[in-house]
């Protein structure tokens, strides 16, 4: 069922551009930002651990931005385990922002019916906001750039394959259950997903062995080791299975204890052998779930982990990675960036 989206058009910001809005995308790991001229910003929060931090750190991204910027806005945080349950996180996240934001400051949030919303219909009706980014970011991209193909957006928790239909999004799910059931949504990522959610056994020196079903490395350990994440040279980022920094070394450590071993004997060679098979062990599962999807045609690239699929497309489907028509920033933001365009411009229904 093809889907319409209702925006507000404003004024333009005085160029002949479009009107200037900044897209929040909120979630459970990471909060991101992007505005109609391209700026963007990507920082690690870990919602479930300090909801009460949120305004803070909401209003400090909120900071870099002209005071009476209107602002659209989008979640997937509303799932943290803080929160009693989905409708709560979402008056919760819609609340801070609120706070966060100037008195000056308009303010829509995103729903998954394809339109925008005031804060009092967020607290009459907040399932309708929930999980709300996928959406936006395939409506988007189904009115902007191509009308039909599939979007596979891999992020660091999960992965969303969305088919974009005749300019809309091809779809009748509304909630992470329905994308569950219809295979359009894959808690799988590049980040967060716990390496023995991904595999049950590792090679380690022509041995077979068993992964321990702890929580001692994840993906984003693997990313690093084959360079497809960076390593955080200044050890601030410490939102790791251990606590400790986002490195080589205690990546490598992290990794080690997945098969009982510790950094004397598991070299960064072995985290790197290990990493191949836990990100080709992901790759299979998104490669499965694609195959499955009804378009085919053409495949739009995006996410964190967009590059484990990048030469995987089968002959004949044409390839469109999001960094090339975005850049690399706004790409790694991309529903931020929807939805700030989405409401700058009222696109043709």
């Amino acid at each position: 069922m093809s889907e319409s989206v209702s925006v507000a058009r404003g004024d333009d910001d005085g160029d002949g551009q479009s009107p200037y809005v900044v897209g929040l995308d909120i979630g459970g790991a990471n909060l991101k930002l992007a505005d109609t001229r391209g700026v963007a910003r990507d920082e690690p929060f870990p919602l479930w651990k300090s909801p009460q931090r949120l305004t803070a750190r909401l209003r400090e991204l909120l900071g870099e931005c002209s005071a009476d910027a209107p602002l659209a806005v989008t979640m997937t945080g509303e799932l943290a385990d803080c929160f009693d349950d989905a409708a709560h996180g979402v008056r919760f996240i819609a609340e801070a922002v609120l706070a966060a934001a100037p008195q000056s400051a308009s303010i829509v949030f995103y729903g998954v019916d394809g339109r925008f919303a005031n804060l009092a219909e967020v607290r009459h009706d907040p399932d309708r906001f929930a999980a709300s980014n996928w959406h936006a970011l395939a409506y988007y991209l189904a009115a902007q750039l191509v009308p039909d193909a599939l979007l596979i957006d891999i992020g660091s928790t999960t992965c969303d394959i969305i088919p974009l239909q005749s300019g809309r999004v091809g779809t009748d799910s509304k909630s992470d259950f329905d994308r569950l059931v219809a295979g359009e949504l894959l808690y799988l990522g590049i980040g967060r997903t716990p390496v023995c959610a991904v595999v049950d056994h590792l090679t380690f020196e022509g041995r077979n062995v068993p992964v321990m079903n702890e929580l001692f490395a994840t993906t984003g350990d693997c990313a690093l080791m084959l360079g497809i994440e960076a390593e955080d040279f200044l050890d601030t980022d410490t939102d790791t299975a251990d606590g400790k920094p986002r490195s080589r070394t205690a990546a490598t450590a992290r990794l080690a204890r997945m098969i009982g071993l510790d950094r004397r004997r598991f070299t960064e060679q072995h985290a790197v052998g290990c990493s191949r098979q836990v990100l080709q062990a992901v790759q299979q599962r998104v490669a499965a779930a694609v195959a499955a999807a009804p378009t085919q045609q053409t495949w739009i690239l995006s996410g964190h982990g967009q590059a484990l699929l990048s030469d995987t497309a089968p002959a004949g489907v044409e390839v469109i990675d999001l960094r090339e028509r975005l850049g690399e920033s706004l790409s790694r933001v991309a529903p931020a960036y929807a939805v700030a365009q989405l409401q700058a411009q009222a696109w043709p229904l």
